[in-house]
């Protein structure tokens, strides 16, 4: 199961014409500015989930096989991606490693054509592996760690290289333009079948977090070491010839818990952190220190509902979930927590960038929102009354439930215990029970009597359909979520060449409220004055931009400075 995946939107496209014209756009304006030319120098440090989320380790290197939004930032340095997308989720053809894609009439077909580059061992890179990494995922089967997204791999008829820099893909059916080319392409990579030399699953999997497995690549940085459980260090690859060149002679990323994370950065160890929003008023006056905002995570911070307990079966009522979400002080809670760096959110597509929001979500007009009067309103029209406590009652059961959180700081527990007030001021208890990470996936994904609700982070790929969370089947609809018209809608998006079956889908969901979406957020970093290009680190679909990272410190970048930040 995919459970962070920590990733920005293509502008709103209405028909097939201007989705094919968007295509056709072979330079677009860069993700940062151009850099003065200068000597690459220097090391910078910094922890994992930087920009993304709590501090975690580098576990595996296979794009096949990731499951986690952090192991893939890592990954995505070393092997380049078929298709990259801009801060807008629009095809960027000047940052990928395709320069052309072309559909055929009939949308059963596609051609892609690759530029010349090489592996880092010298040999050529070529569709054939392309073909590779596909060959791999459709033997991978449902174990394929992004297994159904844009289709892969049972819409995919075949994928075949017409000769050394072209690919022919042919689908079972048409999909829709915006998921093929923001959803598919960008999961497919060049693999270098030449270095691998196997075709075997059972390898893949034994040998995820081998560094030398990986020691041919063709992304802008290899790598040089990986220490499980301490860190992962990368150096330029000399031979990559894409945009956006390292600055840097090293980038380490070091593997922390959220509690070393600050004293890591006072000791000098990292060079950046991400902002502890609940000790702003305390770090913010560091000495050597900026603050840098980011852009805001292509994702949304939820609260799952399991429909398939007895004992949360008021949350089968739309009037209840709507109640909820209407009970929340979205602004209160950007106000206290996250000191403003956070906008209101009410369904499954991020409002920045808007490029897929739907007309109604655009306009304002919603069928919920901050409004304790309805939220009292809709429960009394369910039935539920308040009893002795304040707490609503209905048929003798209590209106009450638990939500798990992942332990370990941040702002999820104290995001809960503002929810919690604004829900027992409605007539709803709200229980809070903190859990380690590990142990509230293997509840959420175990028997459904196990749990009640949860909290977590779900990061978007691109096209916004929503199936693997709000559809019958879905792999992530953990709380057995159904609805027909939600499926009708769902499938509809897979190969609707328009965008109206996204737009109803999402207009659906925030009437609905399958599951509670909380403020969309972002990250700030807290950074060192001596390193430049922060806030254009981590893009809004969760990858990593080193590359925008220069040194500006002069003793940084002397014969004798340390391999390390001073």
């Amino acid at each position: 199961m995919r459970t962070v995946r920590l990733e920005a939107a293509i502008r709103r496209i209405t028909d097939l014409a201007r989705f094919a014209a968007l295509l056709a756009t072979i330079a677009l304006p860069p993700i940062t500015a151009p850099l003065p030319a200068q000597a690459r120098c220097g090391t910078v440090v910094v922890p994992v989930g930087l920009g993304q989320g709590g501090g975690s380790d580098i576990t595996s290197l296979n794009p096949l096989l990731i499951l986690s939004a952090y192991n893939a930032g890592a990954w995505n340095l070393l092997f380049r991606p078929l298709v990259t997308l801009d801060a807008q989720l629009r095809v960027d053809l000047a940052r990928s490693m395709a320069s052309r894609i072309e559909r055929d009439p009939s949308g059963l077909a596609w051609t892609i054509t690759l530029r010349e580059t090489d592996w880092s061992d010298g040999v050529p890179v070529t569709a054939d592996d392309v073909v590779y990494c596909f060959e791999l995922i459709r033997r991978l089967g449902q174990t394929y760690n992004s297994y159904g997204a844009g289709g892969l791999p049972d819409a995919f008829d075949a994928v075949v290289a017409t000769d050394a820099h072209t690919l022919r893909i042919t689908l079972t059916e048409p999909l829709s333009p915006a998921l093929f080319t923001t959803v598919a392409l960008p999961l497919l990579h060049a693999l270098p079948r030449h270095a691998w030399k196997t075709d075997s699953i059972d390898a893949l999997w034994a040998r995820q977090s081998d560094p030398h497995f990986y020691d041919v690549v063709d992304g802008a940085w290899r790598l040089e070491r990986w220490t499980l459980g301490r860190e992962l260090v990368l150096v330029p690859n000399d031979r990559y010839a894409g945009p956006d060149r390292p600055q840097i002679d090293r980038f380490v990323m070091s593997f922390l818990d959220n509690d070393q994370m600050l004293a890591a950065y006072r000791s000098g160890a990292v060079d950046a952190i991400n902002m502890p929003y609940l000790l702003y008023d305390a770090v913010r006056h560091l000495p050597d220190t900026r603050i840098e905002r980011g852009g805001k995570p292509y994702a949304y911070s939820y609260i799952g509902l399991n429909f398939a307990n007895p004992s949360t079966a008021f949350f089968r009522d739309p009037r209840v979930r709507q109640a909820i979400a209407d009970a929340i002080d979205q602004r209160e809670i950007i106000d206290l927590i996250f000191h403003g760096n956070a906008t209101p959110a009410y369904g499954p597509v991020p409002s920045e960038p808007d490029t897929f929001l739907s007309p109604e979500a655009k306009s304002g007009r919603l069928p919920v929102g901050y409004d304790p009067t309805h939220a009292r309103a809709l429960l009394d029209a369910a039935g539920w009354h308040p009893g002795p406590d304040g707490i609503r009652v209905k048929d003798g059961a209590r209106l009450s439930f638990t939500t798990l959180l992942s332990a370990g700081g941040g702002v999820g527990a104290p995001q809960l215990e503002i929810i919690e007030q604004n829900l027992r001021a409605v007539g709803i208890e709200l229980h809070i029970r903190q859990v380690q990470f590990n142990q509230l996936l293997a509840t959420i994904n175990g028997p459904s009597t196990g749990w009640e609700a949860y909290n977590l982070i779900w990061n978007l790929t691109g096209f916004p359909d929503g199936a693997e969370t709000y559809s019958s089947t879905g792999f992530n609809n953990l709380g057995h979520y159904h609805d027909a018209e939600m499926d009708r809608l769902t499938a509809a998006e897979r190969t609707d060449p328009t965008l109206d079956s996204l737009f109803a889908f999402q207009d659906r969901a925030v009437e609905q409220q399958p599951i509670i979406v909380l403020p969309h957020y972002g990250y700030a970093i807290l950074a060192r004055s001596g390193v430049t290009g922060w806030s254009h680190y981590v893009t809004p679909l969760g990858g990593l931009h080193p590359e925008a990272l220069r040194i500006t410190d002069p003793r940084r970048c002397t014969a004798n400075a340390p391999d390390r930040p001073l």
